[in-house]
Protein backbone atom coordinates (compact mmCIF):
# COMPACT_ATOMS: atom_id res chain seq x y z
CA UNK A 1 0.00 0.00 0.00
CA UNK A 2 1.35 3.45 -0.87
CA UNK A 3 1.63 6.12 1.75
CA UNK A 4 0.72 9.78 1.52
CA UNK A 5 3.74 12.08 1.74
CA UNK A 6 1.90 15.21 2.97
CA UNK A 7 2.21 15.86 6.68
CA UNK A 8 -1.47 16.78 6.78
CA UNK A 9 -2.31 13.13 6.32
CA UNK A 10 0.40 11.94 8.67
CA UNK A 11 -0.38 13.80 11.85
CA UNK A 12 0.84 10.83 13.82
CA UNK A 13 4.24 10.55 12.05
CA UNK A 14 7.29 9.54 14.12
CA UNK A 15 9.29 12.19 16.02
CA UNK A 16 13.06 11.99 15.67
CA UNK A 17 15.64 13.22 18.18
CA UNK A 18 18.23 15.73 16.97
CA UNK A 19 21.95 16.19 17.71
CA UNK A 20 24.56 18.28 15.97
CA UNK A 21 26.13 17.07 12.72
CA UNK A 22 29.15 18.37 10.88
CA UNK A 23 28.44 16.86 7.45
CA UNK A 24 28.12 19.05 4.36
CA UNK A 25 24.67 20.22 3.29
CA UNK A 26 22.77 17.82 1.00
CA UNK A 27 19.23 18.27 -0.22
CA UNK A 28 16.71 15.99 1.47
CA UNK A 29 13.81 15.02 -0.75
CA UNK A 30 11.57 13.58 1.99
CA UNK A 31 11.38 16.00 4.89
CA UNK A 32 8.93 16.83 7.61
CA UNK A 33 9.04 19.42 10.42
CA UNK A 34 9.73 18.02 13.85
CA UNK A 35 7.47 20.07 16.12
CA UNK A 36 9.14 18.62 19.19
CA UNK A 37 12.45 20.14 18.11
CA UNK A 38 11.60 23.68 17.01
CA UNK A 39 10.35 22.62 13.60
CA UNK A 40 13.72 21.45 12.25
CA UNK A 41 13.55 19.11 9.28
CA UNK A 42 14.30 15.41 9.50
CA UNK A 43 14.60 12.81 6.81
CA UNK A 44 11.34 10.80 6.84
CA UNK A 45 12.70 8.14 4.46
CA UNK A 46 16.29 7.54 5.65
CA UNK A 47 18.59 5.87 3.17
CA UNK A 48 22.24 4.93 3.49
CA UNK A 49 23.05 7.11 0.48
CA UNK A 50 21.37 10.25 1.83
CA UNK A 51 23.10 12.76 4.05
CA UNK A 52 21.20 15.12 6.31
CA UNK A 53 21.29 18.89 6.42
CA UNK A 54 23.64 20.54 8.93
CA UNK A 55 22.16 20.49 12.39
CA UNK A 56 20.41 17.16 11.95
CA UNK A 57 21.40 13.53 12.19
CA UNK A 58 19.68 10.24 11.73
CA UNK A 59 17.29 9.18 14.51
CA UNK A 60 18.43 7.17 17.47
CA UNK A 61 18.46 3.43 17.01
CA UNK A 62 16.32 2.50 20.01
CA UNK A 63 12.82 2.07 18.56
CA UNK A 64 13.24 5.34 16.70
CA UNK A 65 9.93 4.88 14.95
CA UNK A 66 8.06 4.33 18.22
CA UNK A 67 6.02 1.72 16.39
CA UNK A 68 2.84 0.78 18.16
CA UNK A 69 2.88 3.74 20.51
CA UNK A 70 -0.70 4.31 21.59
CA UNK A 71 -2.00 1.16 19.93
CA UNK A 72 -4.24 0.40 22.88
CA UNK A 73 -6.00 3.74 22.71
CA UNK A 74 -9.07 4.56 20.69
CA UNK A 75 -12.23 2.62 19.92
CA UNK A 76 -12.57 2.15 16.13
CA UNK A 77 -16.10 0.83 16.35
CA UNK A 78 -17.25 4.15 17.78
CA UNK A 79 -15.05 6.30 15.59
CA UNK A 80 -12.33 7.04 18.15
CA UNK A 81 -8.89 6.80 16.51
CA UNK A 82 -5.81 5.28 18.06
CA UNK A 83 -2.74 7.49 18.53
CA UNK A 84 -0.48 4.97 16.81
CA UNK A 85 2.75 5.47 14.90
CA UNK A 86 2.85 4.24 11.31
CA UNK A 87 5.71 3.24 9.01
CA UNK A 88 8.22 5.48 7.29
CA UNK A 89 6.81 7.58 4.47
CA UNK A 90 7.29 5.95 1.07
CA UNK A 91 7.91 2.41 2.32
CA UNK A 92 5.44 -0.29 1.33
CA UNK A 93 3.47 -1.72 4.23
CA UNK A 94 1.83 -4.69 2.52
CA UNK A 95 4.30 -6.42 0.21
CA UNK A 96 6.84 -5.23 -2.35
CA UNK A 97 9.47 -5.07 0.37
CA UNK A 98 12.97 -3.84 -0.44
CA UNK A 99 16.27 -4.18 1.34
CA UNK A 100 15.84 -0.81 3.03
CA UNK A 101 12.29 -1.52 4.18
CA UNK A 102 11.15 -0.24 7.51
CA UNK A 103 7.66 -1.60 6.99
CA UNK A 104 7.98 -4.69 9.18
CA UNK A 105 8.06 -2.35 12.17
CA UNK A 106 4.72 -0.90 11.11
CA UNK A 107 2.96 -3.97 12.51
CA UNK A 108 5.58 -6.00 14.40
CA UNK A 109 7.85 -5.48 17.37
CA UNK A 110 10.71 -7.91 17.68
CA UNK A 111 11.04 -8.06 21.45
CA UNK A 112 8.23 -6.07 23.01
CA UNK A 113 5.08 -7.11 21.16
CA UNK A 114 1.72 -7.46 22.84
CA UNK A 115 0.08 -9.88 20.41
CA UNK A 116 0.86 -13.16 18.72
CA UNK A 117 3.01 -13.08 15.58
CA UNK A 118 4.87 -10.25 17.36
CA UNK A 119 2.08 -7.77 16.59
CA UNK A 120 2.31 -4.43 18.37
CA UNK A 121 -1.38 -4.73 19.36
CA UNK A 122 -2.93 -7.59 21.24
CA UNK A 123 -5.03 -8.85 18.31
CA UNK A 124 -4.97 -8.91 14.52
CA UNK A 125 -8.13 -6.81 14.46
CA UNK A 126 -6.64 -4.08 16.65
CA UNK A 127 -3.46 -4.05 14.57
CA UNK A 128 -5.35 -3.59 11.30
CA UNK A 129 -7.79 -1.10 12.79
CA UNK A 130 -4.93 1.06 14.05
CA UNK A 131 -4.37 2.21 10.46
CA UNK A 132 -7.64 1.43 8.71
CA UNK A 133 -9.77 3.48 11.08
CA UNK A 134 -9.23 6.54 8.90
CA UNK A 135 -5.98 7.58 10.56
CA UNK A 136 -4.20 7.42 7.22
CA UNK A 137 -6.91 9.43 5.52
CA UNK A 138 -8.00 6.73 3.11
CA UNK A 139 -9.36 3.18 3.03
CA UNK A 140 -11.24 3.76 6.26
CA UNK A 141 -13.20 0.56 6.83
CA UNK A 142 -15.26 2.28 9.54
CA UNK A 143 -16.47 5.07 7.28
CA UNK A 144 -20.24 5.58 7.04
CA UNK A 145 -22.63 7.24 4.62
CA UNK A 146 -21.62 7.94 1.04
CA UNK A 147 -17.92 7.40 1.74
CA UNK A 148 -18.47 3.89 3.10
CA UNK A 149 -18.83 2.35 -0.34
CA UNK A 150 -15.73 3.99 -1.80
CA UNK A 151 -14.20 0.60 -2.48
CA UNK A 152 -17.48 -1.30 -2.65
CA UNK A 153 -16.90 -3.25 0.55
CA UNK A 154 -19.35 -1.49 2.84
CA UNK A 155 -18.66 -0.48 6.42
CA UNK A 156 -17.72 -1.82 9.85
CA UNK A 157 -18.75 1.49 11.38
CA UNK A 158 -22.50 1.44 11.00
CA UNK A 159 -25.03 2.04 13.73
CA UNK A 160 -27.07 -0.68 15.40
CA UNK A 161 -29.89 1.84 15.54
CA UNK A 162 -29.77 1.80 11.74
CA UNK A 163 -29.74 -1.99 11.50
CA UNK A 164 -26.00 -2.43 11.24
CA UNK A 165 -24.94 -5.84 9.98
CA UNK A 166 -21.24 -6.69 9.74
CA UNK A 167 -18.80 -9.52 9.39
CA UNK A 168 -17.61 -10.16 12.96
CA UNK A 169 -13.91 -9.84 12.13
CA UNK A 170 -12.69 -9.16 15.68
CA UNK A 171 -12.09 -12.79 16.74
CA UNK A 172 -15.54 -12.85 18.37
CA UNK A 173 -16.69 -15.86 16.33
CA UNK A 174 -15.14 -18.91 14.73
CA UNK A 175 -14.99 -19.42 10.99
CA UNK A 176 -17.41 -22.35 11.23
CA UNK A 177 -20.10 -19.96 12.50
CA UNK A 178 -20.52 -18.73 8.92
CA UNK A 179 -24.04 -19.36 7.53
CA UNK A 180 -23.76 -22.18 5.04
CA UNK A 181 -20.49 -23.26 6.60
CA UNK A 182 -19.49 -26.44 8.38
CA UNK A 183 -20.54 -26.06 12.00
CA UNK A 184 -18.85 -29.36 12.90
CA UNK A 185 -15.63 -28.53 11.10
CA UNK A 186 -12.19 -28.67 12.67
CA UNK A 187 -8.81 -27.25 11.69
CA UNK A 188 -9.21 -23.93 9.88
CA UNK A 189 -12.97 -24.08 10.51
CA UNK A 190 -12.26 -23.84 14.23
CA UNK A 191 -10.02 -20.76 13.87
CA UNK A 192 -11.12 -17.32 15.04
CA UNK A 193 -12.46 -15.06 12.31
CA UNK A 194 -10.56 -11.79 11.88
CA UNK A 195 -9.25 -9.45 9.20
CA UNK A 196 -6.52 -11.92 8.18
CA UNK A 197 -9.17 -14.55 7.46
CA UNK A 198 -10.01 -12.69 4.26
CA UNK A 199 -6.91 -10.56 3.62
CA UNK A 200 -3.21 -11.45 3.40
CA UNK A 201 -1.30 -8.57 5.05
CA UNK A 202 2.07 -9.51 3.57
CA UNK A 203 0.78 -9.54 0.00
CA UNK A 204 -1.42 -11.65 -2.25
CA UNK A 205 -2.10 -12.41 -5.89
CA UNK A 206 -5.40 -10.50 -5.84
CA UNK A 207 -6.46 -6.89 -5.63
CA UNK A 208 -7.30 -5.58 -2.16
CA UNK A 209 -4.96 -8.20 -0.67
CA UNK A 210 -7.65 -10.88 -0.77
CA UNK A 211 -6.20 -13.99 0.82
CA UNK A 212 -4.66 -16.61 -1.47
CA UNK A 213 -5.78 -19.44 0.83
CA UNK A 214 -9.00 -18.36 2.58
CA UNK A 215 -10.09 -20.84 5.23
CA UNK A 216 -7.42 -23.23 3.92
CA UNK A 217 -9.56 -23.96 0.87
CA UNK A 218 -6.71 -23.53 -1.62
CA UNK A 219 -5.00 -26.47 0.06
CA UNK A 220 -8.22 -28.49 0.34
CA UNK A 221 -8.97 -31.04 -2.43
CA UNK A 222 -11.40 -30.01 -5.15
CA UNK A 223 -14.85 -31.49 -4.53
CA UNK A 224 -17.14 -31.40 -7.53
CA UNK A 225 -20.85 -31.76 -6.86
CA UNK A 226 -23.24 -31.56 -9.82
CA UNK A 227 -20.79 -29.49 -11.83
CA UNK A 228 -19.95 -27.09 -8.99
CA UNK A 229 -16.71 -27.16 -7.02
CA UNK A 230 -17.74 -26.83 -3.39
CA UNK A 231 -14.43 -28.09 -2.05
CA UNK A 232 -11.17 -26.30 -2.63
CA UNK A 233 -8.35 -25.65 -5.07
CA UNK A 234 -6.05 -28.63 -4.58
CA UNK A 235 -5.77 -31.15 -7.42
CA UNK A 236 -4.34 -34.56 -6.54
CA UNK A 237 -3.11 -37.58 -8.48
CA UNK A 238 -1.85 -35.69 -11.55
CA UNK A 239 0.35 -37.80 -13.85
CA UNK A 240 2.44 -35.70 -16.29
CA UNK A 241 1.88 -36.45 -19.96
CA UNK A 242 2.80 -35.01 -23.35
CA UNK A 243 -0.89 -34.83 -24.26
CA UNK A 244 -3.43 -32.33 -22.99
CA UNK A 245 -6.27 -33.50 -20.70
CA UNK A 246 -9.90 -33.89 -21.67
CA UNK A 247 -12.20 -30.87 -21.56
CA UNK A 248 -12.92 -29.54 -18.05
CA UNK A 249 -10.36 -31.85 -16.46
CA UNK A 250 -6.92 -31.04 -15.08
CA UNK A 251 -3.61 -32.46 -16.23
CA UNK A 252 0.13 -31.79 -16.12
CA UNK A 253 1.59 -31.43 -19.62
CA UNK A 254 5.30 -31.87 -20.36
CA UNK A 255 6.64 -29.32 -22.84
CA UNK A 256 10.08 -29.01 -24.42
CA UNK A 257 12.28 -26.53 -22.62
CA UNK A 258 13.73 -23.54 -24.44
CA UNK A 259 16.77 -23.04 -22.20
CA UNK A 260 20.01 -25.00 -22.26
CA UNK A 261 20.98 -26.59 -18.97
CA UNK A 262 24.39 -27.18 -20.54
CA UNK A 263 25.55 -27.33 -24.17
CA UNK A 264 23.22 -29.65 -26.05
CA UNK A 265 21.07 -30.45 -23.00
CA UNK A 266 17.73 -28.69 -22.88
CA UNK A 267 15.43 -28.51 -19.90
CA UNK A 268 11.79 -29.46 -19.65
CA UNK A 269 8.83 -27.63 -18.22
CA UNK A 270 5.59 -29.12 -16.91
CA UNK A 271 2.52 -26.88 -17.02
CA UNK A 272 -0.91 -27.31 -15.50
CA UNK A 273 -3.74 -27.45 -18.04
CA UNK A 274 -7.49 -27.51 -17.81
CA UNK A 275 -8.57 -29.02 -21.08
CA UNK A 276 -6.70 -27.10 -23.79
CA UNK A 277 -6.15 -24.07 -21.56
CA UNK A 278 -2.79 -23.53 -19.89
CA UNK A 279 -3.35 -22.21 -16.37
CA UNK A 280 -1.09 -19.51 -14.98
CA UNK A 281 -2.75 -19.28 -11.57
CA UNK A 282 -0.02 -19.16 -8.89
CA UNK A 283 0.68 -22.42 -7.10
CA UNK A 284 1.01 -22.50 -3.32
CA UNK A 285 4.04 -24.07 -1.69
CA UNK A 286 4.92 -25.81 1.53
CA UNK A 287 8.17 -27.25 2.82
CA UNK A 288 9.15 -30.80 3.75
CA UNK A 289 10.52 -29.50 7.03
CA UNK A 290 7.04 -28.30 7.92
CA UNK A 291 5.57 -31.77 7.55
CA UNK A 292 2.46 -32.48 5.53
CA UNK A 293 0.70 -31.31 3.50
CA UNK A 294 3.09 -30.37 0.71
CA UNK A 295 0.83 -27.94 -1.06
CA UNK A 296 2.36 -28.38 -4.52
CA UNK A 297 4.88 -31.06 -5.48
CA UNK A 298 5.81 -33.88 -7.83
CA UNK A 299 6.61 -37.24 -6.26
CA UNK A 300 9.06 -39.26 -8.37
CA UNK A 301 10.73 -42.66 -8.52
CA UNK A 302 13.91 -42.84 -10.62
CA UNK A 303 16.13 -45.91 -11.20
CA UNK A 304 19.29 -43.92 -10.43
CA UNK A 305 18.16 -41.01 -8.29
CA UNK A 306 15.75 -42.94 -6.11
CA UNK A 307 12.52 -41.46 -4.76
CA UNK A 308 11.79 -37.93 -3.70
CA UNK A 309 9.61 -34.86 -3.99
CA UNK A 310 10.02 -31.92 -6.32
CA UNK A 311 8.82 -28.92 -4.39
CA UNK A 312 9.59 -25.28 -3.76
CA UNK A 313 13.30 -24.67 -3.25
CA UNK A 314 14.64 -27.84 -4.93
CA UNK A 315 17.90 -27.26 -6.79
CA UNK A 316 17.49 -29.79 -9.60
CA UNK A 317 13.80 -29.47 -10.40
CA UNK A 318 11.57 -26.86 -8.84
CA UNK A 319 8.25 -25.23 -9.53
CA UNK A 320 7.75 -21.58 -10.26
CA UNK A 321 4.90 -20.74 -7.91
CA UNK A 322 3.89 -17.53 -9.70
CA UNK A 323 4.36 -18.82 -13.25
CA UNK A 324 2.57 -22.07 -12.51
CA UNK A 325 5.01 -24.69 -13.83
CA UNK A 326 7.68 -27.23 -12.87
CA UNK A 327 11.07 -26.74 -14.47
CA UNK A 328 14.34 -28.70 -14.80
CA UNK A 329 17.39 -26.66 -13.83
CA UNK A 330 20.17 -29.29 -13.95
CA UNK A 331 21.05 -32.39 -15.92
CA UNK A 332 19.96 -34.44 -12.93
CA UNK A 333 16.69 -32.56 -12.90
CA UNK A 334 16.17 -33.23 -16.60
CA UNK A 335 16.82 -36.92 -16.00
CA UNK A 336 14.26 -36.99 -13.21
CA UNK A 337 11.59 -35.45 -15.45
CA UNK A 338 12.34 -37.67 -18.43
CA UNK A 339 13.56 -40.93 -16.88
CA UNK A 340 11.50 -41.51 -13.75
CA UNK A 341 9.41 -44.64 -13.62
CA UNK A 342 6.65 -42.62 -11.97
CA UNK A 343 5.75 -38.95 -11.58
CA UNK A 344 2.65 -38.02 -9.60
CA UNK A 345 1.76 -34.43 -8.90
CA UNK A 346 -0.33 -32.49 -6.41
CA UNK A 347 -1.09 -28.85 -7.14
CA UNK A 348 -2.73 -26.27 -4.90
CA UNK A 349 -3.91 -23.20 -6.78
CA UNK A 350 -4.07 -19.83 -5.08
CA UNK A 351 -7.43 -18.11 -4.88
CA UNK A 352 -7.27 -15.08 -7.18
CA UNK A 353 -9.80 -12.31 -7.81
CA UNK A 354 -9.10 -9.40 -10.15
CA UNK A 355 -10.95 -6.15 -9.64
CA UNK A 356 -11.59 -3.22 -11.95
CA UNK A 357 -9.98 -0.57 -9.76
CA UNK A 358 -10.59 2.96 -11.01
CA UNK A 359 -8.88 6.11 -9.70
CA UNK A 360 -11.23 8.41 -7.81
CA UNK A 361 -8.63 10.55 -6.05
CA UNK A 362 -5.00 11.47 -6.64
CA UNK A 363 -3.30 13.07 -3.64
CA UNK A 364 0.28 14.00 -4.50
CA UNK A 365 0.75 10.84 -6.51
CA UNK A 366 -1.11 8.57 -4.11
CA UNK A 367 -3.97 7.13 -6.09
CA UNK A 368 -7.15 6.16 -4.27
CA UNK A 369 -9.09 3.48 -6.13
CA UNK A 370 -12.74 2.56 -6.22
CA UNK A 371 -13.72 -0.95 -7.16
CA UNK A 372 -16.12 -0.97 -10.11
CA UNK A 373 -18.16 -3.97 -9.03
CA UNK A 374 -20.09 -4.13 -12.29
CA UNK A 375 -17.04 -5.86 -13.76
CA UNK A 376 -18.11 -8.95 -11.83
CA UNK A 377 -21.28 -9.40 -13.84
CA UNK A 378 -20.74 -7.62 -17.17
CA UNK A 379 -18.68 -10.56 -18.46
CA UNK A 380 -16.71 -8.24 -20.70
CA UNK A 381 -13.13 -7.12 -21.18
CA UNK A 382 -12.92 -3.75 -19.42
CA UNK A 383 -10.33 -1.03 -19.64
CA UNK A 384 -8.34 -1.02 -16.42
CA UNK A 385 -6.44 2.24 -15.83
CA UNK A 386 -5.17 2.37 -19.38
CA UNK A 387 -4.41 -1.32 -19.73
CA UNK A 388 -6.86 -3.82 -21.19
CA UNK A 389 -7.67 -6.40 -18.57
CA UNK A 390 -9.99 -9.35 -18.87
CA UNK A 391 -12.59 -9.59 -16.11
CA UNK A 392 -14.63 -12.37 -17.67
CA UNK A 393 -15.52 -14.90 -14.98
CA UNK A 394 -14.40 -12.73 -12.08
CA UNK A 395 -17.91 -12.70 -10.63
CA UNK A 396 -17.77 -16.47 -10.29
CA UNK A 397 -14.32 -16.24 -8.73
CA UNK A 398 -15.67 -13.74 -6.20
CA UNK A 399 -18.49 -16.14 -5.33
CA UNK A 400 -16.01 -18.98 -4.97
CA UNK A 401 -13.96 -16.77 -2.66
CA UNK A 402 -16.99 -16.08 -0.43
CA UNK A 403 -17.86 -19.77 -0.54
CA UNK A 404 -14.55 -20.69 1.08
CA UNK A 405 -16.54 -20.13 4.30
CA UNK A 406 -20.15 -20.03 3.06
CA UNK A 407 -19.75 -23.32 1.21
CA UNK A 408 -23.41 -24.29 1.08
CA UNK A 409 -24.27 -21.11 -0.77
CA UNK A 410 -22.26 -21.89 -3.93
CA UNK A 411 -24.59 -23.90 -6.11
CA UNK A 412 -26.82 -24.17 -9.14
CA UNK A 413 -30.44 -23.31 -8.53
CA UNK A 414 -31.91 -26.78 -8.82
CA UNK A 415 -28.98 -29.13 -8.25
CA UNK A 416 -27.21 -27.45 -5.41
CA UNK A 417 -25.58 -29.40 -2.60
CA UNK A 418 -23.54 -28.26 0.35
CA UNK A 419 -21.51 -29.39 3.33
CA UNK A 420 -24.20 -28.96 5.95
CA UNK A 421 -22.76 -30.56 9.07
CA UNK A 422 -20.49 -32.61 6.85
CA UNK A 423 -23.28 -34.29 4.87
CA UNK A 424 -24.39 -33.32 1.38
CA UNK A 425 -27.99 -32.34 0.85
CA UNK A 426 -29.84 -31.12 -2.20
CA UNK A 427 -31.70 -27.87 -1.87
CA UNK A 428 -33.12 -25.23 -4.16
CA UNK A 429 -31.63 -21.77 -4.06
CA UNK A 430 -30.37 -18.88 -6.14
CA UNK A 431 -27.67 -19.82 -8.62
CA UNK A 432 -24.47 -18.29 -7.31
CA UNK A 433 -21.90 -19.83 -9.65
CA UNK A 434 -22.67 -17.48 -12.52
CA UNK A 435 -21.66 -13.87 -13.02
CA UNK A 436 -25.28 -12.77 -13.18
CA UNK A 437 -25.87 -13.75 -9.56
CA UNK A 438 -22.49 -13.42 -7.83
CA UNK A 439 -22.51 -12.86 -4.07
CA UNK A 440 -21.39 -9.24 -4.28
CA UNK A 441 -24.37 -8.34 -6.42
CA UNK A 442 -26.60 -8.43 -3.34
CA UNK A 443 -24.17 -8.22 -0.41
CA UNK A 444 -21.40 -6.01 0.91
CA UNK A 445 -18.24 -7.73 2.12
CA UNK A 446 -17.58 -5.74 5.29
CA UNK A 447 -20.98 -4.61 6.47
CA UNK A 448 -23.99 -2.40 5.94
CA UNK A 449 -26.58 -0.26 7.62
CA UNK A 450 -29.54 1.90 6.62
CA UNK A 451 -27.26 4.79 5.73
CA UNK A 452 -25.62 2.99 2.82
CA UNK A 453 -28.42 0.65 1.70
CA UNK A 454 -30.53 1.47 -1.38
CA UNK A 455 -34.28 1.40 -1.84
CA UNK A 456 -36.26 -0.03 -4.76
CA UNK A 457 -35.49 3.03 -6.84
CA UNK A 458 -31.75 2.89 -6.19
CA UNK A 459 -31.74 5.78 -3.69
CA UNK A 460 -29.56 6.02 -0.60
CA UNK A 461 -30.21 8.21 2.43
CA UNK A 462 -27.95 10.80 0.84
CA UNK A 463 -30.13 10.80 -2.29
CA UNK A 464 -33.35 10.99 -0.31
CA UNK A 465 -32.20 13.96 1.78
CA UNK A 466 -30.65 15.91 -1.11
CA UNK A 467 -32.41 18.87 -2.73
CA UNK A 468 -35.52 17.54 -4.41
CA UNK A 469 -35.27 14.21 -2.61
CA UNK A 470 -38.18 12.43 -1.01
CA UNK A 471 -37.04 13.52 2.48
CA UNK A 472 -35.16 16.67 1.59
CA UNK A 473 -33.15 17.85 4.57
CA UNK A 474 -34.73 15.32 6.96
CA UNK A 475 -32.18 12.58 7.62
CA UNK A 476 -34.15 11.11 10.53
CA UNK A 477 -37.14 10.46 8.29
CA UNK A 478 -34.91 9.06 5.55
CA UNK A 479 -33.25 6.63 7.96
CA UNK A 480 -36.63 5.49 9.27
CA UNK A 481 -37.78 4.87 5.72
CA UNK A 482 -34.57 2.98 4.84
CA UNK A 483 -34.34 0.91 8.03
CA UNK A 484 -34.55 -2.82 7.41
CA UNK A 485 -37.44 -4.41 9.33
CA UNK A 486 -35.37 -7.58 9.69
CA UNK A 487 -32.89 -6.98 12.53
CA UNK A 488 -30.36 -9.19 10.71
CA UNK A 489 -29.80 -7.32 7.47
CA UNK A 490 -27.26 -9.89 6.24
CA UNK A 491 -24.87 -7.34 4.71
CA UNK A 492 -27.49 -6.44 2.12
CA UNK A 493 -26.99 -3.64 -0.39
CA UNK A 494 -30.77 -3.04 -0.56
CA UNK A 495 -33.09 -2.56 2.38
CA UNK A 496 -35.70 -5.17 3.31
CA UNK A 497 -36.63 -7.41 0.39
CA UNK A 498 -35.85 -4.65 -2.07
CA UNK A 499 -32.76 -6.77 -2.64
CA UNK A 500 -35.15 -9.08 -4.52
CA UNK A 501 -37.27 -6.35 -6.04
CA UNK A 502 -34.22 -4.65 -7.53
CA UNK A 503 -33.90 -7.46 -10.06
CA UNK A 504 -37.37 -9.02 -10.14
CA UNK A 505 -39.22 -6.15 -11.79
CA UNK A 506 -39.30 -7.28 -15.40
CA UNK A 507 -42.05 -8.89 -17.47
CA UNK A 508 -40.95 -12.29 -16.19
CA UNK A 509 -42.78 -11.58 -12.95
CA UNK A 510 -46.17 -12.34 -14.47
CA UNK A 511 -48.00 -12.81 -11.17
CA UNK A 512 -46.90 -9.62 -9.47
CA UNK A 513 -45.65 -6.26 -10.68
CA UNK A 514 -43.68 -3.45 -9.08
CA UNK A 515 -46.61 -1.01 -9.29
CA UNK A 516 -44.48 1.76 -7.82
CA UNK A 517 -41.91 1.46 -10.59
CA UNK A 518 -41.16 4.87 -12.12
CA UNK A 519 -40.28 5.32 -15.77
CA UNK A 520 -36.58 5.72 -15.02
CA UNK A 521 -36.33 2.77 -12.64
CA UNK A 522 -33.24 0.67 -13.39
CA UNK A 523 -33.85 -2.90 -14.50
CA UNK A 524 -31.79 -4.69 -11.90
CA UNK A 525 -28.95 -2.93 -10.11
CA UNK A 526 -28.74 0.88 -10.44
CA UNK A 527 -26.95 2.31 -13.44
CA UNK A 528 -23.34 3.37 -13.61
CA UNK A 529 -20.93 4.46 -16.31
CA UNK A 530 -18.19 1.98 -17.21
CA UNK A 531 -15.22 2.49 -19.51
CA UNK A 532 -15.15 -0.29 -22.11
CA UNK A 533 -11.70 0.19 -23.61
CA UNK A 534 -12.18 3.94 -24.02
CA UNK A 535 -15.87 3.81 -24.92
CA UNK A 536 -18.12 4.77 -22.01
CA UNK A 537 -21.34 2.80 -21.65
CA UNK A 538 -24.06 2.90 -19.02
CA UNK A 539 -24.73 -0.49 -17.47
CA UNK A 540 -26.30 -1.97 -14.36
CA UNK A 541 -24.18 -1.41 -11.26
Amino acid sequence: MKKISLSLLFSFMMVFMFVAAASAATTITNTQPDEANNGNLVDTAPDHNVELDPGTVEPTAENANKTGSGADTGAPATGEKAEVIKNVDGHKTHGEYQNNTNSCASCHQTHTSKGKQLLFADTTYQTCAACHDGTLGFYNVFETGENASLDGAGTFGGSHANNMSIHQSNDAVLVKAAPGGNKNGTGTWAASFNCASCHAPHGSYSDRLLHYNPNGMATTPINMQNGVNIGGNQIQGLVPSVTKPAANTYGLVIEDGTHEIEPGVFGKKIFLYKGNTKLTTPMLYGYSSHGTPHFTHLAYTHPTHGTGRIEYGNADVHFNNEGGYFEAETVKGNEILTGSTSLVGQVSLAYTVDMDLQVVQDIDGLKIYKNNQSAYWTEKTLNNTGTTKDFVGQGVKMSEYCASCHVDYLAKSSTGTGIKSGTFEKSFRHTTNSASYSCVRCHFAHGTDAEIMMDAEGNTVADLTATGGKYEGDKTAALTYMTDTNPSSALKKFTNMTVCWACHNSSKATTIKNTNRPENHPNGMPLTDVDFGGSTKTIQR
